[in-house]
């Protein structure tokens, strides 16, 4: 997942991540590993626009429970408008 690691957060992704963990038949077929992570758009992306991702679950928390969250668990200061 060291691809994964350079996308940004945002409390408005417009990207979102998924896991697909493999059998051992998916693996011989495909060569991918075991668990492969795949980048899903969330909404039409404009050229250049940055693609990012909300690094926590953000529904239905609040503002100020999203950025305690994000310092805590990432070491950063949210400033999402979201």
């Amino acid at each position: 997942f060291l691809e994964h690691s350079f996308y940004n957060h945002n409390c408005a992704p417009n990207a979102f991540l998924s896991c697909l963990f493999t059998t051992r038949d998916q693996l011989e077929d495909s060569g991918e590993r075991g668990v492969v992570g795949r980048v899903h758009l969330i909404r039409d992306i404009k050229q250049g626009e940055e693609l990012t991702l909300s690094y926590i679950p953000t529904s239905g928390l609040a503002v100020q429970e999203r950025q305690q969250r994000l310092k805590d668990g990432f070491g950063f200061t949210c400033r999402c408008e979201a």
